[in-house]
């Protein structure tokens, strides 16, 4: 354990990855969140690939915020691209 001001935080933080698991969070990290869920640069491209296939699942208000904003963005706070 590693303390932080007045919070102590495991060590495994340092060496375990996000990995979204959708049937468990039901997208709250997405929804909830400051933040969309992290992304790696190497999925960038996979998700353009894969957004004009999802389009037609999505709900109307999200898919024109994706067609507006894009799927992903540059977080310069946390130094990450995430999910839109």
């Amino acid at each position: 354990m590693i303390a932080i001001d007045d919070k102590l935080i495991s060590e495994d933080v340092f060496s375990s990855y996000f990995a979204c698991e959708l049937e468990t969070c039901k997208g709250a990290c997405c929804w909830e969140g400051d933040f969309g869920a992290p992304l790696k640069e190497e999925e960038l491209n996979k998700l353009d690939d894969v957004i004009p296939h999802l389009n037609k699942y999505l709900p109307e208000a999200s898919y024109l915020y994706i067609k507006e904003n894009g799927a992903y963005l540059y977080n310069d706070e946390l130094g990450v691209y995430v999910t839109n």
